[in-house]
């Protein structure tokens, strides 16, 4: 009979004399076996010359995109993208990488959106400049000014927008930054639809 640390192995596996006698000493063998093999490993070091190096290859520059299906009541189904484009000025850790990410979708009702978002470090994160560009086509529903609007179940109209804006911002102490900041919006309403309100 096999003896673990006192105890036998048909203790171990819950198997009795008469399955022992009746071929359960294979089954014992077994289970001693993979208890040695588990005992034997979770006492393994690995030297240190056997430690696994880090191989990431540091890329300056790197794209990844990724395509996206939605639905809202505002726009029904729409097919899109995203495109992110992540750019590092050196391997040091503690500098934020540089980003500009473009997105669009166009959807049932030909509504569409482009949109252009770039964060860029400059001077190893001394200079930061941000904003977004957006341009897009939109159907709408207009529900008036005012509680008296009477209640109308359609007020749709078409707009199309241009939006700017740029931030600009530099360290001036730890933790301290200053900035400006520009703003524009340009909306056109297209085609009132049957919205009885002047837009």
């Amino acid at each position: 009979m096999i003896s673990i640390l006192g105890r036998n192995v048909a203790q171990l596996s819950g198997i009795g004399k008469e399955e022992l006698s009746t071929g359960g000493t294979q089954r014992s063998l077994l289970v001693a076996f993979l208890l040695l093999l588990w005992f034997m490993d979770a006492n393994a070091q690995v030297p240190a010359a056997a430690a696994v190096i880090d191989t990431v290859e540091f890329k300056k520059l790197s794209l990844s995109g990724y395509p996206y299906v939605f639905y809202s009541p505002e726009t029904e189904f729409a097919l899109g993208g995203a495109l992110v484009g992540t750019y590092r000025e050196t391997e040091a850790p503690e500098l934020k990488p540089s980003n500009v990410t473009l997105s669009g979708y166009y959807s049932v009702k030909h509504q569409y959106d482009l949109y252009l978002v770039p964060e860029i470090f400059f001077a190893g994160g001394k200079y930061y400049l941000t904003g977004f560009l957006d341009f897009a086509r939109m159907v709408d529903k207009f529900w008036g000014i005012g509680n008296s609007t009477p209640d109308i179940p359609d007020a749709g109209h078409i707009r199309t927008y241009f939006a700017l804006n740029v931030d600009f911002e530099f360290e001036i102490g730890e933790g301290l930054r200053l900035g400006a900041n520009y703003d524009l919006n340009k909306t056109d309403v297209t085609d009132k639809q049957n919205t009885p309100y002047p837009l």
